[in-house]
Protein backbone atom coordinates (compact mmCIF):
# COMPACT_ATOMS: atom_id res chain seq x y z
CA UNK A 1 0.00 0.00 0.00
CA UNK A 2 1.21 3.45 -0.76
CA UNK A 3 2.03 6.41 1.92
CA UNK A 4 -1.15 8.94 1.94
CA UNK A 5 1.82 11.27 2.45
CA UNK A 6 3.19 10.21 -1.03
CA UNK A 7 -0.15 10.25 -3.05
CA UNK A 8 -0.78 13.86 -1.48
CA UNK A 9 2.75 15.22 -2.68
CA UNK A 10 2.35 13.26 -6.47
CA UNK A 11 -1.09 14.98 -6.60
CA UNK A 12 0.29 18.47 -5.66
CA UNK A 13 0.60 21.18 -8.76
CA UNK A 14 3.77 22.06 -10.41
CA UNK A 15 5.29 25.35 -8.89
CA UNK A 16 2.99 28.19 -10.77
CA UNK A 17 4.17 31.29 -12.52
CA UNK A 18 3.31 33.68 -9.61
CA UNK A 19 5.21 31.41 -6.84
CA UNK A 20 7.95 31.36 -9.33
CA UNK A 21 7.78 35.38 -9.26
CA UNK A 22 8.06 35.05 -5.56
CA UNK A 23 10.32 33.04 -4.89
CA UNK A 24 13.11 35.02 -7.22
CA UNK A 25 11.55 38.68 -5.53
CA UNK A 26 11.81 37.19 -1.74
CA UNK A 27 15.86 35.83 -3.12
CA UNK A 28 16.43 39.00 -4.79
CA UNK A 29 15.16 41.34 -1.27
CA UNK A 30 17.00 38.87 0.42
CA UNK A 31 20.36 39.50 -1.61
CA UNK A 32 20.93 35.95 -2.41
CA UNK A 33 22.69 35.39 -5.30
CA UNK A 34 21.07 32.71 -8.13
CA UNK A 35 23.63 30.16 -7.03
CA UNK A 36 22.70 30.19 -3.93
CA UNK A 37 18.68 30.13 -3.98
CA UNK A 38 19.60 26.87 -6.09
CA UNK A 39 21.79 25.12 -3.21
CA UNK A 40 18.85 25.83 -0.75
CA UNK A 41 15.86 24.38 -2.88
CA UNK A 42 19.06 21.45 -3.01
CA UNK A 43 19.38 21.00 0.14
CA UNK A 44 15.45 21.07 1.34
CA UNK A 45 14.16 19.30 -1.52
CA UNK A 46 16.68 17.62 -2.83
CA UNK A 47 15.71 18.24 -6.55
CA UNK A 48 18.44 20.48 -8.33
CA UNK A 49 15.51 22.64 -10.61
CA UNK A 50 12.79 24.97 -9.20
CA UNK A 51 10.73 24.80 -12.36
CA UNK A 52 10.04 20.77 -10.92
CA UNK A 53 9.02 22.00 -7.88
CA UNK A 54 5.78 21.60 -6.31
CA UNK A 55 3.35 23.93 -4.45
CA UNK A 56 3.65 23.15 -1.11
CA UNK A 57 7.96 22.48 -1.99
CA UNK A 58 7.53 25.73 -3.03
CA UNK A 59 5.61 27.32 -0.22
CA UNK A 60 8.49 25.88 1.90
CA UNK A 61 11.76 27.47 -0.18
CA UNK A 62 9.97 30.87 -0.28
CA UNK A 63 9.15 31.02 3.42
CA UNK A 64 12.95 29.64 4.12
CA UNK A 65 13.90 33.05 1.32
CA UNK A 66 11.57 34.96 3.60
CA UNK A 67 13.23 34.22 7.06
CA UNK A 68 16.36 35.22 5.38
CA UNK A 69 15.24 38.55 3.78
CA UNK A 70 14.05 39.04 7.53
CA UNK A 71 17.42 38.41 8.36
CA UNK A 72 19.39 40.33 5.58
CA UNK A 73 16.85 43.75 6.38
CA UNK A 74 17.43 43.20 10.51
CA UNK A 75 20.74 43.53 9.84
CA UNK A 76 20.99 47.05 7.49
CA UNK A 77 22.10 49.88 9.96
CA UNK A 78 19.44 51.92 11.13
CA UNK A 79 20.74 54.94 11.24
CA UNK A 80 19.52 56.98 8.94
CA UNK A 81 22.42 58.84 8.15
CA UNK A 82 24.50 55.92 7.73
CA UNK A 83 21.86 54.07 5.35
CA UNK A 84 21.69 57.72 3.35
CA UNK A 85 25.59 57.09 3.17
CA UNK A 86 25.39 54.21 1.95
CA UNK A 87 22.52 54.63 -0.81
CA UNK A 88 24.79 58.02 -2.00
CA UNK A 89 28.19 56.08 -2.33
CA UNK A 90 26.40 53.25 -3.91
CA UNK A 91 25.01 55.73 -6.05
CA UNK A 92 27.97 58.47 -6.49
CA UNK A 93 30.51 55.01 -6.87
CA UNK A 94 31.91 55.94 -10.47
CA UNK A 95 31.75 59.78 -9.75
CA UNK A 96 34.01 59.17 -7.34
CA UNK A 97 36.76 57.32 -8.81
CA UNK A 98 36.36 60.10 -11.75
CA UNK A 99 36.87 62.50 -9.09
CA UNK A 100 40.09 60.90 -7.46
CA UNK A 101 41.86 59.98 -10.98
CA UNK A 102 41.52 63.79 -11.24
CA UNK A 103 42.69 64.71 -8.26
CA UNK A 104 45.72 62.38 -8.40
CA UNK A 105 46.38 64.04 -12.01
CA UNK A 106 46.68 67.30 -10.40
CA UNK A 107 48.75 66.27 -7.88
CA UNK A 108 51.56 65.00 -10.20
CA UNK A 109 51.47 67.67 -11.68
CA UNK A 110 52.49 69.76 -8.90
CA UNK A 111 50.85 73.07 -8.86
CA UNK A 112 48.22 72.51 -6.56
CA UNK A 113 47.83 69.65 -4.30
CA UNK A 114 44.12 68.57 -3.71
CA UNK A 115 42.77 65.90 -0.98
CA UNK A 116 38.93 65.32 -2.58
CA UNK A 117 37.08 65.04 0.78
CA UNK A 118 38.83 68.52 1.74
CA UNK A 119 37.87 70.57 -1.71
CA UNK A 120 34.41 68.97 -1.69
CA UNK A 121 34.19 70.49 2.33
CA UNK A 122 35.36 73.69 0.93
CA UNK A 123 32.59 73.80 -1.78
CA UNK A 124 29.79 72.19 -0.31
CA UNK A 125 30.68 72.14 3.28
CA UNK A 126 30.42 68.26 3.03
CA UNK A 127 32.37 65.11 2.41
CA UNK A 128 32.31 63.84 -1.33
CA UNK A 129 30.21 60.31 -0.30
CA UNK A 130 27.49 62.71 0.88
CA UNK A 131 27.09 64.92 -2.51
CA UNK A 132 24.04 64.32 -4.73
CA UNK A 133 24.88 63.39 -8.13
CA UNK A 134 24.78 67.31 -9.43
CA UNK A 135 26.68 68.42 -6.71
CA UNK A 136 29.28 65.75 -7.67
CA UNK A 137 28.98 66.74 -11.14
CA UNK A 138 29.80 70.24 -10.23
CA UNK A 139 32.73 69.27 -8.28
CA UNK A 140 34.30 67.16 -11.25
CA UNK A 141 33.49 70.14 -13.47
CA UNK A 142 35.37 72.37 -11.25
CA UNK A 143 38.30 69.70 -10.89
CA UNK A 144 38.80 69.45 -14.50
CA UNK A 145 39.21 73.07 -14.61
CA UNK A 146 41.75 73.18 -12.33
CA UNK A 147 43.45 70.28 -14.17
CA UNK A 148 43.34 72.09 -17.42
CA UNK A 149 45.29 75.19 -15.58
Amino acid sequence: MQDPLETYMIADKKINSDQLKKLWATAREAGLSKVKVYEIVLNETGSDSISSLNTSQAHIIINILNIERQRFFRQKPKDPILVLKKNLQKRSYEQKQLAKQICEKINKKGIYNIDLDSFSKRQYKKPFDLLSRKQAAGLIQGLIAILGK
